[in-house]
């Protein structure tokens, strides 16, 4: 039995990254999103910052993004997009 594809949006991505790499970023900042656009928000520019870089890297490494969202569905992550 074959599934749907899973349609991830950045907002997911981010949550499932701190999650797993940057759990000190916890609370740290608040998505955004509009009109198709990531926007994360805070008071911590430090956080935002580190936040930044681990979200290009995924974006632009196919092979960990699917790593990241394998992780996250092994442990149970209620995909709410």
């Amino acid at each position: 039995m074959s599934r749907a594809p899973l349609l991830l949006t950045r907002r997911t991505v981010a949550t499932i990254l701190v999650e797993d790499e940057l759990p000190d970023l916890q609370g740290a900042f608040d998505c955004d999103p509009e009109a198709g656009m990531f926007c994360a928000v805070g008071e911590d520019r430090a956080a935002l910052e580190r936040l930044d870089p681990a979200m290009a890297a995924v974006a632009n490494d196919p092979e960990r993004l699917r790593a990241l969202v394998a992780g996250a569905e092994a442990r149970g992550f209620a995909f709410d997009d």
